[in-house]
């Protein structure tokens, strides 16, 4: 299997086996490199080893056929798109290891149903589960600050998100046609709820804020933040407030 693995100084460099069914990387690699294993399409099984420390960017890259990934807690740090178009994969355990989460990181993973988030990072980051069509519930963890452009867009299974309290603010359409989300409660450290937010999430009626009144008016909001969407009114501490 081995054989198949170009690594030069603890660097997997690439799979030279574009038909590979499964891969064990050896152990001593420290970093799975850029676009390593890139468009092996038939792989549905890959076994990584605790001294990896690094995924780097587009490194499982339209890995259609896998269909789960443990990631050891030895990584710390994620690429962008290093998971884009696995569109078989069901479920990732990304562990608290991990303090670096790129961009774009599920993007297109179609069949993702179950992962569980970082407990370290700070910034849920632009397109993290953009088209990730039957994922059905997120807890965010408590630390993030921010949910990044487009981060839920078109999750349209996703019936559940917890939200932190250590939230400000929600990102540019970050939650557009999530349809079967129908309600929602936003913590009171949110100030700003970016444009489009939750544009088109069309059983979207319940809406609850953390805080006052008051505090929901002082909230800065995108144009058509809930455009589309069937919510009437956000639910406050002391009273409703009209959309």
């Amino acid at each position: 299997m081995e054989d198949i693995l170009q690594i030069e100084n603890g660097v997997l460099i690439s799979c030279t086996d574009k038909s590979a069914t499964s891969v064990t990387i050896p152990d001593g690699v420290t970093q799975i490199g850029e676009k390593a294993i890139e468009d092996c399409t038939s792989l549905s099984s890959v076994l990584i080893p605790e001294s990896v420390t690094e995924i780097g960017r587009l490194a499982f890259h339209n890995c259609a056929a896998l269909l789960s990934l443990s990631i050891p807690t030895s990584v710390t740090k994620i690429g962008n798109y290093a998971f884009l178009s696995c569109k078989s994969l069901t479920a990732v355990e990304i562990p608290s290891s991990v303090v670096e989460f790129g961009t774009s990181l599920f993007y297109y993973c179609h069949s993702l149903s179950s992962v569980s988030i970082p407990e370290n990072i700070t910034e849920l980051p632009k397109e993290t589960f953009l088209h990730c069509y039957h994922l059905t519930s997120v807890v965010i963890p408590e630390g993030v600050t921010q949910i990044g452009k487009e981060a839920f867009l078109d999750c349209h299974s996703l019936s559940s998100v917890s939200i932190p309290e250590s939230v400000t603010k929600i990102g540019e359409a970050s939650f557009v046609r999530c349809n079967s989300l129908s309600s929602l409660s936003i913590p009171s450290g949110v100030t700003e709820i970016c444009k489009d937010a939750f544009r088109e999430c069309e059983t979207l009626s319940d809406v609850k804020f953390g805080g006052t009144m008051a505090e929901w008016k002082s909230v800065k909001k995108g144009r058509g933040w809930h455009k589309d969407s069937p919510a009437k009114s956000v639910i406050c501490t002391d009273g409703k407030v009209k959309l």
